[in-house]
Formats: C-alpha cells, sequence, structure tokens
C-alpha cells in the first residue's frame, strides 16, 4: 500500500515464519534502494491488508490493517487495528 502522503513510503504485509507481519518500507532515492521497519513482529496471527485512510484528523491513527485469521477475501475473522505510524 502505497502511502499516499509520502510517495517513498510503503507499507506492506510480509510473510515471516508461518505468520504475516506489517513493515513499512522507505527509499530516499527514488527507489533504488529501500530500508525495512517492522510495525508487527512475532505475532501468533496474521496481520495483513494494510490501509493509509485519507481525511483523517491529524492526531488519528494513520495506518489500518487486519488482524486474525485470514483464508481468502471472502472467507475470514478479523479485527480492524491501527497506529499512528510515526511518520
Amino acid at each position: 500500500m502505497l502511502d499516499h502522503r509520502d510517495p517513498s513510503t510503503v507499507y506492506a504485509s510480509v510473510k515471516v515464519g508461518s505468520h504475516y507481519e506489517i513493515a513499512r518500507f522507505r527509499t530516499k532515492d527514488g527507489g533504488v534502494h529501500w530500508k525495512r521497519q517492522w510495525l508487527t513482529r512475532d505475532s501468533s496471527t496474521d496481520n495483513v491488508r494494510p490501509v493509509v485512510p485519507r481525511g483523517l484528523a491529524k492526531d488519528a491513527q494513520d495506518l489500518l490493517w487486519m488482524r486474525g485469521r485470514y483464508i481468502f477475501y471472502t472467507k475470514f475473522r478479523t479485527s480492524i487495528v491501527g497506529i499512528t505510524s510515526g511518520r
């Protein structure tokens, strides 16, 4: 998920072991090199489908994703969680 406020930042759900974790990737050179920062780590469940919502209050959570059992886009048992990503 491209951060529409800052195109040098991308959020992704990355498979780590048996679960998916959320990572932020940043580039300072137009995408030649990327630096990864884990936003979730060592979870006992999946973290998938990160979204950067538009139009939120300045201090609102600015990254949301689904946490839980995610089998298919029509078959899931998840909750929505969010953080202020510390841009």
